[in-house]
């Protein structure tokens, strides 16, 4: 019974020593375990590491590789633009930070610094950027179209117009009533005198 407990207790202990001497070994142990986490831990998070220990440079480097990486989603894109923009702001680049600042807002028209984290130059080159990006420029006013002129309606022959057929009506009763009246006229005979009244019966 006793060597029975000591041979499970050996096994534990061996098991230790084991994984100690594999820990010892360099390329392995505590260094692979440690590369093999910063090759899984995100490049965005590592560069907002070094954005807030000022590592600028470092940054940099691990944001172009975000950006150029293919199937990031459009809201990790933007972020890496504004995180790159602020490490080009701290290195003195403005015009670079203007346009990461512009491509930041190309993806998301309504994305603003929060003045509680950004610091007031960072603010500054945002909004020097947002006045000038193509993205949020004022949309051009609408080009209206003048209104086409109304068509001249098609002339009409005489005959289809009723004021030509109610002028040729009035035309025909007046040359009735002016004819009809000149025959009246030269029908009546005026007598020239009147006849002699005749003589008085003569008395016996």
């Amino acid at each position: 019974m006793v060597t029975r407990i000591r041979r499970g207790t050996a096994r534990p202990a061996l098991a230790l020593l084991a994984m100690a001497a594999y820990l010892a070994v360099p390329g392995f142990g505590v260094g692979a375990v440690a590369s093999a986490w910063a090759q899984t831990q995100d490049d965005l998070e590592r560069a907002r590491e070094h954005y807030e220990f000022a590592e600028f440079d470092q940054a940099l480097a691990l944001l172009n590789r975000v950006i150029a990486r293919p199937g990031e989603t459009p809201q990790r894109l933007r972020d890496a633009y504004v995180l790159q923009a602020r490490c080009q702001v701290n290195l003195g680049n403005r015009n670079l930070a203007e346009d990461s600042f512009c491509e930041a807002l190309a993806l998301d028209r309504n994305w603003r610094p929060d003045p509680i984290f950004f610091p007031r130059t960072e603010i500054a080159v945002f909004e020097s950027a947002l006045a000038g990006c193509p993205a949020t420029a004022p949309a051009p006013a609408p080009v209206v179209q003048p209104a086409p002129p109304p068509k001249a309606a098609a002339a009409k022959p005489w005959y289809a117009k009723p004021v030509a057929w109610a002028g040729a009506a009035a035309a025909v009763v007046l040359a009735v009533v002016l004819l009809g009246g000149g025959d009246d006229d030269d029908d009546e005979t005026v007598p020239e005198s009147l006849p002699a009244p005749p003589d008085p019966p003569v008395r016996p």
